[in-house]
Formats: C-alpha cells, structure tokens, sequence
C-alpha cells in the first residue's frame, strides 16, 4: 500500500507522522492562495506564492531569501512595492 511505502521513507528520515488531516487543509490552503493571486489580479496586484519544506532551523532563512528574491524581482521589473504580495507556506 501507499502508506506502507509513505510510512517507512518516514521512519528512515526520521519525520513524524501529521496524518491525512493536515494533508486536506494544506490542499485547502493551496487552494487559498491561488485564489488570493487571481482576486488580487483583478486589482492590478501582482502576486507570488510559493510552498517549501526545510528544517525549523532554516525557517528564518528561507523566508528572508524568498523574500528579498521577490522584492528583487519586482524592483527589475518595475512594479511598485504597493502593487505586490507575496505569500507562503512552509511544512
């Protein structure tokens, strides 16, 4: 089974087990974003999502590289700081 194969990558790495709960609502939230972008879209906001995994001591590394990525982007590009959002979501 799916699981069964799921279950022993888990134990090998060392990872915990959330359950199938967190996997609908992180679907759910997924489902969010995409539509925050395309409402934000509508307003002439550009807007950025992105979705990672990394270890508790990366998180404030990531964020801040993810970030500064975007503010660059958006500054190459021309677009006003109050016309963008970014958005993300770490498991």
């Amino acid at each position: 089974m799916v699981e069964d194969h799921v279950d022993k990558i888990r134990v090998k790495y060392n990872g915990m087990s959330a359950g199938d709960e967190h996997g609908k609502r992180g679907h759910f939230m997924t489902f969010v974003v995409c539509y925050l972008r395309d409402v934000f879209s509508n307003f002439r906001v550009v807007t950025d999502a992105a979705e990672t995994s990394c270890t508790w001591s990366d998180v404030s590394q990531v964020l801040s590289s993810y970030n500064k990525a975007c503010e660059d982007g958006y500054e190459k590009f021309g677009f006003p700081k109050r016309c963008v959002y970014n958005s993300w979501r770490l498991t």
